[in-house]
């Protein structure tokens, strides 16, 4: 992969725009039909080439925290979030109990 944040000049016909390469907040599969029945995975996408009119229209930084769509918005803090705490002693008297469950006795209330 090639570093993010590099700058490139994308060019269509006679017209360039500034492009700059980005990296995504988790990695996108591509997948390919034959038959638009049958889908085959193709591979794995984690880097993007942005392309806008004006280099100030180019996003800051070296990743697209949002995502290619919507429904990303956020999705580091959503996917990865910190868990809560758990009581060691609490963890340990549920394992006993749901063991004991297994074991067909009845839990303790």
């Amino acid at each position: 992969p090639q570093p993010c944040g590099e700058m490139a000049t994308f060019r269509v016909g006679d017209r360039r725009f500034r492009a700059k390469l980005m990296a995504l907040p988790t990695v996108v599969e591509t997948h390919k039909s034959m038959d638009r029945t049958d889908y085959i995975k193709t591979g794995h996408v984690g880097q993007v080439l942005v392309v806008a009119a004006d280099e100030a229209e180019l996003p800051a930084g070296v990743e697209l925290r949002d995502g290619l769509a919507p429904p990303c918005a956020q999705i580091r803090e959503r996917k990865w979030r910190r868990r809560p705490v758990r009581d060691r002693k609490e963890v340990e008297q549920v394992m006993v109990e749901l063991e004991a469950v297994l074991k067909g006795s009845l839990p303790k209330p």
